[in-house]
This record gives structure tokens, sequence and C-alpha cells, in this order.
């Protein structure tokens, strides 16, 4: 487990939202995240792990939180080209775009009354070809904006607010 989504406490169970990574090899970036739940009882300290088999199918990594939901980036193929979002351990919406390598790791802004994703990508067909991609979460249009920088797969990302 790298990354958590979301804890929440109870008087009896502490429960922790979380990416896990049943094996990992980063020489072959064979990577593949499954959000699951954690349970733990706080008075017999037993951990259950809960699965839900739609999230099971899925690949998703770093977790961002916001308003009341979940956004990950997907993974498909071997390439991050998309995004899930979550209520709890429910899918409510995936994006997914046939052409774009997501890079790093994305970041989420309120603009006004609306959350916008932003992140890098580049296309798949051409990593010469740089944006930086800024997507509505209430209505899914986009935009892009181009970098004129190669970019590569990435890590993690920095976006610094002006004030």
């Amino acid at each position: 487990m790298f990354h958590y989504a979301n804890y929440k406490e109870t008087a009896t169970n502490m429960e922790i939202y979380t990416t896990f990574y049943d094996k990992i090899d980063f020489n072959e970036l064979n990577i593949t995240g499954k959000y699951r739940k954690i349970i733990i009882d706080k008075d017999t300290k037993k951990v259950e792990i809960e699965k839900y088999e739609e999230l099971e199918e899925l690949n998703l990594e770093f977790p961002i939180l916001y308003d009341d939901k979940t956004l990950f980036r997907s993974i498909n193929n071997n390439t991050p080209n998309g995004f899930v979002i979550c209520k709890d351990m429910e899918v409510i919406k995936k994006i997914e775009f046939v052409d774009k390598f997501i890079c790093g790791e994305p970041t989420i802004r309120k603009i006004g009354d609306s959350y916008h994703l932003i992140t890098y990508y580049f296309n798949i067909y051409n990593n010469k070809d740089s944006k930086i991609l800024i997507l509505n979460l209430n209505t899914y249009d986009y935009i892009d904006i181009p970098i004129q920088e190669e970019m590569k797969i990435g890590f993690h990302s920095i976006f610094i607010p002006k004030k």
C-alpha cells in the first residue's frame, strides 16, 4: 500500500480506503493497483480487507480526495490513459482517453464552484506532443494547453497555486 484515499472512524471501527499492490515490479513498471477498504475493529483488533468486484477489475493509483469523492488515475494495457471517480467504494464515473498518456500525479483545484483536475500528458503516438489537461469534474469538459517540451512518463508532479 502506497497512497491512501480516505479514513473514517466510527465508535467501533476504523476504515482506511486505499490502493493495494499485490505484487509490484518497478523495474518493469508492472504496477497494478486495487482500491480496497481496510476495516479495523477497535475492540477485537481484527482486521478485514474488503474487495469489490468492479474495483478489482480496474488498475487504479494516486487517489485524490475531493468533495465527497475520490479520483484515481487509471491504467489500461500498461498505459495511464484515464481516471476513475468513486464515492466510497462505488464507481460513479470512468474517463478514458484513447490517445493520451497521463504523466505523473494529477492534482485537483477548486475554481469558482467547480473542481478541476490538472495533469500533464503526451500523445501516445508522439511524446513530443505534450500538453497540460484541465478537466472540469462537474461537466467533464476539458481544455488542453500545449507545452513546448518533450514529456516522459513522470512520477509525481507539482502544481503551485499562484496567489
